[in-house]
């Protein structure tokens, strides 16, 4: 059950990062009065001119090589959160944080 809460706080920290990254090259590049209304892939376009194919063929092809249909992990669970606000990242990574901290708390009193 620690496992469990270790994973799921790293996770919460994962994606706090991310959401705190985004939204500050956000405020950079849009402006501190669009960022609330960006998405995560709308600050990528902004920032580099190649486009997410890239990425999503170094993610299929290095991460889910051993898959029967390597596309499956793109298209359902990365592709979504890149359609998602860095805040709303950020508040997902805020939950899953506490309730990893309160699994953690539930092991040690096991």
């Amino acid at each position: 059950m620690t496992a469990l809460a270790l994973g799921v706080q790293g996770l919460g920290l994962l994606g706090l990062a991310l959401a705190v990254i985004a939204f500050l090259i956000g405020i950079v590049v849009l402006g501190p009065a669009q960022i609330f209304a960006a998405t995560v892939d709308e600050i990528w376009f902004y920032t580099n001119p190649y486009s997410l194919d890239l990425f999503q063929v170094f993610i299929e092809r290095k991460l889910f090589f051993w898959l029967p249909n390597p596309t499956d992990p793109w298209f359902n669970v990365i592709r979504p959160l890149l359609f998602l606000r860095p805040v709303t990242i950020g508040l997902a990574a805020v939950i899953l944080f506490a309730v990893g901290r309160i699994l953690r708390r539930m092991s040690r009193r096991l």
